[in-house]
């Protein structure tokens, strides 16, 4: 059941003409798997966010995963989607880097070459997305060992390639180093698209760029809440950045039908 302070908050944005919705995708609306492969999202986000796409301006995801992998997780036409954390756009040619991005294309590719040459921790998994490359020790037989070993060897090879590293859920992902995230593809969707209003989906470190975009959209008078997907293994900055929290993936089903039907009887109550 939804709580009184979160319909409260929610309310009178659902009711603005120009309201945007974005989400991430792991930990948010799919459930986090094993290996990248094994994610799926769940079928209520996807049916809720496939109706919302029919009567919002924008619904969009934007991911850490690449963005043919977004594109093809949810499959939904009418969505935006953006992966890599900002740094790839999906078009109809496919998946288009940011410009910002496009030069250090190379140095990822050298990377993941320079990566494989390595005996990875048992369970270990990396993940090559074009322009970022994530390392997944979710499986690894020693968590903690496993998690010093990348730090130590991931740091070198990331400085040689002058690229950066961030972390996640038991993951590090490298990438170019130009200010680009996903707060920036939040904020940039937000402007795009003209909004007035706007709710972002988030469970990640990752996703805290993303409610700090939404705190500063709200400086520029747009209406938003960012909204917390908190797991057993969220990081305490998702809480303390997040407008409003709710309880995992099966949570944020029930916002988005909320919000779904909300909107439906906003538009039924305008046309009767």
């Amino acid at each position: 059941m939804l709580s009184t302070t979160l319909k409260q908050r929610l309310q009178p944005i659902i009711a603005v003409e120009r309201l945007g919705l974005i989400t991430d995708i792991d930990g948010t609306i799919s459930r986090i798997a094993p290996t990248p492969d094994g994610a799926t999202v769940d079928p209520l986000c996807r049916a809720a966010l496939s109706q919302l796409s029919e009567h919002l301006p924008l619904v969009a995801a934007v991911s850490g995963r690449a963005a043919r992998d977004v594109q093809r997780m949810l499959q939904l036409p009418a969505m935006r989607y953006i992966g890599n954390h900002g740094l790839e756009v999906w078009g109809q040619d496919g998946g288009v880097l940011v410009p910002a991005a496009q030069p250090f294309s190379a140095a990822v590719r050298e990377f993941v070459v320079a990566m494989e040459r390595y005996e990875l921790p048992e369970g270990v998994v990396l993940e090559s997305k074009g322009i970022t490359a994530t390392l997944h020790y979710r499986l690894a037989t020693d968590q903690a060992a496993a998690e010093a070993w990348l730090r130590k060897v991931l740091g070198e090879l990331a400085s040689a390639h002058n690229l950066i590293i961030t972390e996640g859920l038991m993951i590090f992902e490298v990438r170019p180093p130009v200010s680009w995230h996903k707060g920036s593809a939040v904020g940039w969707l937000i402007d795009d698209q003209k909004l007035d209003a706007a709710i972002f989906f988030g469970d990640d470190l990752t996703d805290v760029d993303g409610f700090r975009a939404i705190a500063a959209a709200r400086k520029r008078g747009c209406q938003a809440v960012a909204i917390g997907v908190i797991n057993p293994e969220s990081h305490p900055s998702v809480a303390e950045t997040a407008d409003i929290c709710i309880d995992g993936v099966g949570s944020t089903a029930e916002v988005l039908q909320w919000i779904l039907e909300q909107r439906l009887a906003q538009v039924q109550a305008t046309n009767s």
